[in-house]
C-alpha cells in the first residue's frame, strides 16, 4: 500500500465516515414521527457519543505504559498525532462510534455494515501508520461499544417505540 493510501485512512477517512453518518442520521430524523421522538433520538444518540468520548478522554491519563509503534521502531510516524497517551485511539473511536450509530442507530443496516468496514480501515491505517499498536485499536472500539450499549440500553427503556430505536441487524 503506498504511504498517500495510508494516511487517508489513517487521518481524512474518519471524517468521511462522520460526513456520512450524519447524512444518514439526517434522513433517519426526517423519517422519524413525532417530534419528541426526534428530540429523544438526537439526545440519545448525543449521550451515547459524549459517554463515548468522556471515556476516551479520561482513559488517556490512566498510566497504561505504552509507546507508540514508531518509536518502538526507531522509525518516523506516517501522520501526525497528539501527544497524549495513544490508549484508545481517539480515530479508532470516532469512526466505531460513526459506525455503530449507523448500524444500530438507525434503519439503513447496509449502511451501518459498510461502515463497520471503513471503521476498520481507519483502524488498519492508523496500525500501517505506526501510530498505534493494536491495544490502541481495541481500547478505541471497546469504548465506542459502551457509548452505543448506553444508547441501547436505553432507548429499550425509556420513549422510543420498538420501531423509532433502530436497533437491531435486519438488512
Amino acid at each position: 500500500m503506498t504511504e498517500a493510501i495510508i494516511k487517508f485512512l489513517a487521518e481524512y477517512m474518519v471524517f468521511v465516515m462522520v460526513l456520512v453518518s450524519g447524512g444518514l442520521f439526517l434522513l433517519e430524523l426526517i423519517k422519524t414521527e413525532g417530534s419528541k421522538q426526534r428530540i429523544t433520538k438526537i439526545a440519545f444518540v448525543g449521550a451515547a457519543f459524549m459517554v463515548a468520548f468522556v471515556i476516551g478522554q479520561a482513559l488517556h491519563f490512566v498510566p497504561i505504559e505504552t509507546s507508540r509503534p514508531y518509536e518502538q521502531q526507531g522509525k518516523t510516524a506516517l501522520v501526525d498525532h497528539s501527544d497524549d497517551s495513544p490508549f484508545p485511539s481517539d480515530h479508532t473511536l470516532l469512526a466505531f462510534s460513526a459506525a455503530f450509530m449507523v448500524l444500530f442507530m438507525t434503519r439503513y443496516k447496509k449502511w451501518g455494515v459498510v461502515m463497520l468496514l471503513l471503521a476498520c480501515s481507519v483502524s488498519a491505517g492508523r496500525l500501517m501508520a505506526l501510530v498505534h499498536s493494536p491495544l490502541d485499536i481495541a481500547g478505541g472500539i471497546a469504548v465506542a461499544g459502551v457509548g452505543t450499549s448506553l444508547y441501547l440500553i436505553y432507548a429499550r427503556k425509556y420513549s422510543l417505540p420498538k420501531d423509532e430505536r433502530g436497533t437491531g441487524l435486519e438488512l
